[in-house]
């Protein structure tokens, strides 16, 4: 098998050695260089879609029709007058129990740790 590989190997050189070498010229860099040169498209400046002033113009629209809803009576009541009670209004709700198994609470321990684990050992591997 081995004789094969020498056989084959020694073939391959000699059919180098036949061919020879070629060596390209002194200015082939630059010659590759100037076709690049040429071949390259400009980019185009970044624009974006939403200009700056539009922008600006949308943030005040947003601000005025905020202001408006709040400040500005309908059917005689402002939205601030109408929601004005909310604060003494008593929040009391009670969260359902919820109960986890020690198995599921384990597996949730045990998967937290190894993703926790996970950039120390690339760190260690690198």
């Amino acid at each position: 098998m081995e004789k094969q590989y020498k056989d084959e190997n020694q073939l391959i050189k000699q059919l180098i050695n036949e061919a020879g070498l070629e060596q390209p010229s002194g200015a082939f860099s630059k010659n590759v260089m100037s076709a690049i040169q040429r071949r390259s498209v400009p980019m185009p400046e970044y624009v974006p879609l939403i200009s700056a002033k539009a922008w600006r113009a949308l943030a005040a629209l947003t601000f005025v029709v905020i202001c408006i809803l709040i400040l500005v009576p309908f059917e005689g009541v402002s939205v601030l007058q109408k929601y004005a009670h909310i604060d003494r209004i008593s929040l009391s709700y009670t969260f359902p129990t919820f109960k986890v198994s020690n198995s599921m609470l384990y597996g949730i321990i045990f998967t937290a740790l190894f993703l926790v684990e996970i950039p120390f050992l690339k760190r260690f591997i690198k």
